[in-house]
């Protein structure tokens, strides 16, 4: 009988299949948001379940659908000069500097996805990891987890958000 083990530095495999986005959805989500005064109100972005192979940073196949909408969007009219932050994040298990680097190497895989597979100008995306440091969901559960287990996209075209502001959003 083998014993079902978990390394430490390791997360937990995604099973569901995160529902689609469509580049409509991401289009408006990553279009900013200006006042009256034309200022912007809040930064442009949109958390994305990009699921990966378990402890790894191959996009799994069922997520490339989705990176295929943002991809579009991104060369919509409305987005198609806007330069790209994608945000790699992960859940609480394991080390923090393990964790950080799993999500550098996510959101790298995420960005060469979308420039050679899709397109997408390389020069519009900047990959960057957060590893666990910024949870939208607790840790305690499976399904806190998992929302933690993300990647954000993030609009850094308007001249009145630095990446530091940006990425602030939580």
């Amino acid at each position: 009988m083998q014993a079902n083990t978990q390394v430490q530095n390791q997360e937990p495999p995604q099973e569901n299949t995160p529902q689609l986005i469509s580049s409509k959805h991401i289009e408006e989500a990553l279009t900013p948001k200006t006042n009256n005064a034309g200022n912007i109100e809040q930064p442009a972005f949109i958390n994305l379940s990009i699921q990966f192979e378990f402890n790894a940073s191959d996009v799994k196949p069922t997520s490339v659908v989705q990176l295929a909408e943002l991809a579009k969007a991104l060369q919509s009219d409305a987005l198609n000069h806007a330069n790209i932050l994608i945000e790699g994040h992960t859940d609480d298990i394991g080390g923090e500097d393990y964790n950080r680097v799993l999500s550098e190497r996510r959101a790298t895989s995420v960005y060469t996805i979308l420039s050679q597979d899709f397109g997408v100008p390389f020069h519009r995306l900047k990959p960057i990891g957060f590893g666990k440091s910024r949870p939208i969901a607790d840790n305690i559960s499976e399904e806190g987890r998992a929302q933690n287990r993300r990647v954000t996209i993030v609009n850094l075209a308007a001249p009145q958000i630095s990446s530091t502001a940006a990425t602030k959003h939580f």
